[in-house]
């Protein structure tokens, strides 16, 4: 053979050759993107009718067979909520969040040769799993306070704050829509609230979760009140009551305030926790101004005063008096039958001197 023979059935050898290439995998798109819920079709093309020997599905990230086929035997589906369909695409229903990530066709030809090409998919979802925090906590009245909404959400979601009881003060509270904190500056014990966050993100419907605002303070607006309220006699059964406006909630301590001595057990009951002092018999000896003391370990205690004027006794009539509360600031409730029965005395001599 010549060498120009030679050369010739080398240049027919590779031109069949090449007209005896495989074909190429192609995807019309790289990057799919469907909703949780909804069905994806990832597509995969060949540029032309191929000669194969095996295709296999594979999600890359976990390496798990989602589908294989071969002209020799049956195709088999590994994820029941998957087909095959078109020359080799795959169809996925139902999407749930986990499916999101890379699938590959593998091929392998009839001459051996392989070829491989990946698609990816994204499952968007709605706000999920949402949760709350308080920083700091415990939170103290005149803190600044940050509460942080979190959600797992495809896209990112948007938040709003809002509260169960009335509106955000502007001068102290704004929220950031991206990052989900709300900002309390200066907390007061007014602020104490439900607040409410709602993440939406356009997929799905919006989520929504709770934050409880707790603040812990001190004593204030403490108060006394006395059971019953007026014409006390001997023996009677007297109970004084101390309230106030605490978190965590007030201890309560009992004095007299001229001489700081109240009687024990069994006459004389207290109640350091439900703020009571419970005379089981009173008498005369117990005229006199009681203090109760609010106190819970944080800031300056609070108190209240109670002013117990008179005891009757138990034949003496009963005269309703004047119950006065002290606004200036003292606490102290002023009980004034004394001065009533006074007042009747004296206009009852005075008309006697007249006749």
């Amino acid at each position: 053979m010549s060498p120009y023979t030679s050369f010739c059935c080398l240049i027919l050898a590779i031109s069949f050759q090449r007209t005896q290439a495989n074909p190429e995998i192609v995807v019309p798109s790289i990057l799919i993107e469907a909703e949780q819920g909804s069905t994806a079709d990832l597509v995969w093309n060949y540029t032309d009718s191929p000669d194969l020997l095996f295709e296999r599905w594979v999600k890359a990230d976990t390496d798990n067979i989602i589908a294989v086929r071969s002209p020799m035997s049956e195709t088999k589906i590994f994820l029941d909520r998957a087909e095959l369909f078109g020359l080799a695409s795959l169809r996925i229903r139902d999407l749930r969040k986990d499916d999101a990530g890379f699938y590959e066709l593998h091929t392998i030809y009839a001459d051996g040769q392989t070829a491989n090409r990946a698609v990816e998919l994204i499952v968007a979802y709605g706000p999920a799993s949402m949760d709350t925090i308080v920083h700091p906590y415990p939170s103290y009245e005149g803190n600044n306070i940050n509460l942080t909404c979190v959600t797992d959400s495809l896209p990112a979601a948007n938040y709003t704050w809002t509260r169960e009881n009335g509106d955000l003060p502007s001068d102290r509270m704004a929220y950031d829509s991206k990052s989900g904190v709300l900002s309390i500056r200066n907390a007061t014990r007014e602020d104490v609230d439900k607040y409410i966050c709602t993440a939406e993100n356009g997929v799905g419907s919006p989520g929504f979760e709770f934050a409880d605002l707790e603040l812990r303070y001190s004593p204030r607006s403490t108060s006394l009140q006395a059971d019953p309220g007026w014409a006390w006699r001997e023996g009677d059964e007297v109970t004084l009551r101390c309230t106030t406006d605490a978190f965590p909630p007030a201890t309560f301590t009992w004095r007299r305030e001229d001489d700081g001595n109240i009687p024990g057990e069994p006459r004389v009951e207290q109640n350091r926790m439900a703020g009571t002092l419970i005379f089981k018999g009173i008498e005369k000896g117990d005229v006199g101004t009681y203090v109760c003391e609010a106190e819970n370990g944080i800031g300056q205690l609070d108190s209240a005063k109670f002013v117990i004027d008179q005891v009757l006794e138990q034949d003496k009539p009963v005269t309703k008096p004047t119950v006065s509360d002290d606004r200036s600031g003292s606490g102290v409730t002023h009980v004034t039958s004394s001065v009533l029965l006074s007042l009747v005395a004296m206009l009852f001599s005075l008309t006697a001197c007249r006749l």
